[in-house]
């Protein structure tokens, strides 16, 4: 893998995390529209829906990066692959177990995940318990994928302004409709 690896490229610790900003954009707006078909169809409907929120979340990395494609949308975006040692598809409990040892990288203050900044095949914690690397497959939509993830942080954003700016104008027309209505009656 090693000479395979070293002709590719390995994924290192920003564009790998740009490709989970973006897998994270499509799993916030999957959660909002199941969570919102669960609120309006009832109270314990919820409760499925945070568990298939929680459960699909998880499963979404583990079967994208053990299918042929070997890769989420977001790393595919980037041009990221997930392999194992050889070079070849990994199977999907090597993939679970990549995902579950996440956990452990996250348990430190995020150290885990830096890891792939600072090793020489750019490995991050679960990447080395679960014998896997993120290779470099193509150049990938880098801009693209910047772009995806500065919409989707700033949205909220934008729409809080908008909604407080129609707030405002319509308190100041209701406010201007008081007073007209009471310098009417003087």
């Amino acid at each position: 893998m090693a000479g395979q690896a070293a002709a590719q490229g390995y994924g290192g610790f920003w564009i790998r995390f740009l490709a989970y900003m973006t897998d994270s954009v499509i799993l916030v707006i999957a959660s909002c529209v199941i969570v919102a078909a669960a609120v309006f169809t009832g109270a314990a409907d919820v409760s499925v829906a945070s568990l298939i929120v929680s459960v699909g979340s998880l499963l979404y990395f583990v079967l994208m990066q053990a299918s042929a494609r070997r890769a989420t949308f977001g790393k595919s975006l980037v041009g990221l692959k997930v392999t194992d040692t050889a070079g070849e598809q990994i199977s999907f409990l090597r993939s679970l177990g990549r995902e579950l040892c996440k956990i452990i990288s996250a348990l430190i203050l995020m150290i885990g995940f830096l890891l792939a900044a600072f090793t020489s095949r750019k490995q991050a914690l679960h990447d080395m318990v679960a014998s896997t690397y993120v290779v470099r497959d193509s150049p990938g939509q880098v801009v693209a994928a910047f772009a995806i993830t500065v919409v989707a942080l700033s949205a909220p954003f934008l729409v809080v302004i908008f909604l407080g700016a129609g707030a405002v104008a319509m308190m100041a027309g209701m406010a201007g409709a008081m007073m007209g209505g009471t310098m009417d009656q003087a």
